[in-house]
C-alpha cells in the first residue's frame, strides 16, 4: 500500500492521518462548488431581475423628461410615443393571437418594425445627448418625421 503518515488512531478509531487528510479536502471541495453555484446562481438572478425592471425604468424616466419644456422634452415625447407604439402592435399581435385570429405576415412585419424602431430610438437618445438646442432643434426633423 504506500507509506503511511502518522496515525491517529486510539483505541477502538480506525481513522488513520491519511483518512483524515482526505475528509479535510473532500469537505472543502464540496464547500468551494457550494459557493461557486451559490455565487453564479445569485449574478444570474441579478441580471435577470435587472433585465425585468430596466424597461420599467426606461419609462418611468422617459415620463419624467417627457414633461420638460423644450428640445430636450420634444425629444424624451418621441422617444415615448415611439416605444408605446411599438408595444401597442406587439399587444395587438397577442390578442389576434390569442382568439385565433389569422395574423398572415403581421409578426414578420412588426419585427421589421420594431427593428426599425430601434435604430430611430438610438437615434434619438442621441439627439436626446446633444446640449445645444439649435442643433437639436435642427437634428430632431428627421425623427420627427419617422415617429
Amino acid at each position: 500500500m504506500g507509506v503511511q503518515g502518522p496515525t491517529t488512531a486510539t483505541a477502538g478509531s480506525a481513522w488513520t492521518y491519511p483518512d483524515l487528510v482526505e475528509l479535510v479536502l473532500a469537505v472543502l471541495a464540496v464547500l468551494a462548488f457550494v459557493s461557486c453555484a451559490l455565487v453564479t446562481a445569485v449574478v444570474l438572478g441579478l441580471r435577470a431581475a435587472r433585465r425585468a425592471v430596466a424597461p420599467v425604468v426606461d419609462r418611468a424616466g422617459l415620463a419624467v423628461q417627457a414633461r420638460a419644456r423644450g428640445t430636450s422634452g420634444e425629444v424624451a415625447r418621441l422617444r415615448r410615443d415611439l416605444d408605446a407604439a411599438v408595444r401597442r402592435g406587439r399587444r395587438a399581435l397577442a390578442v389576434a393571437l390569442a382568439v385565433d385570429a389569422p395574423v398572415g405576415d403581421v409578426p414578420g412585419l412588426l419585427d421589421r418594425i420594431e427593428s426599425a424602431a430601434r435604430d430611430l430610438h438610438a437615434e434619438l437618445r442621441a439627439v436626446g445627448a446633444v446640449t445645444d438646442p439649435v442643433r437639436v432643434a435642427r437634428l430632431i426633423a428627421v425623427p420627427r418625421r419617422r415617429v
